[in-house]
């Protein structure tokens, strides 16, 4: 993860690589939950925004600053969804319009 602003308690502060994992360390101490470093941070959130209804993979993709769409869709654990599969749309619609 490159560098840039996280918040800080004092306001902007600008952490490096090892700031952030320090501090990412800490709060998940104070929160009770699993270390996590700042790639896998980013990567549950990449998650999190994907599963979302309405998730926009292509913000998604700009946001963690992926070059390629497949490297976001790895983090996409609703495309084994069946729902969401665009030959069960298709399916959804012909049966619809053969039930009319």
């Amino acid at each position: 993860m490159s560098e840039g602003y996280w918040l800080h308690p004092a306001g902007a502060k600008k952490y490096d690589c090892p700031g952030i994992a320090a501090r990412l360390t800490l709060l998940a101490e104070r929160a009770g939950l699993p270390l996590r470093g700042p790639h896998g941070v980013k990567g549950d959130a990449a998650t999190h925004a994907l599963a979302k209804p309405d998730a926009r993979p292509d913000k998604v993709q700009q946001w963690a600053d992926h070059k390629d769409s497949r490297t976001t869709q790895l983090y996409n654990r609703r495309r084994e969804l069946l729902d969401d599969s665009p030959g069960y749309g298709l399916a959804a619609d012909v049966a619809g319009a053969l039930a009319r």
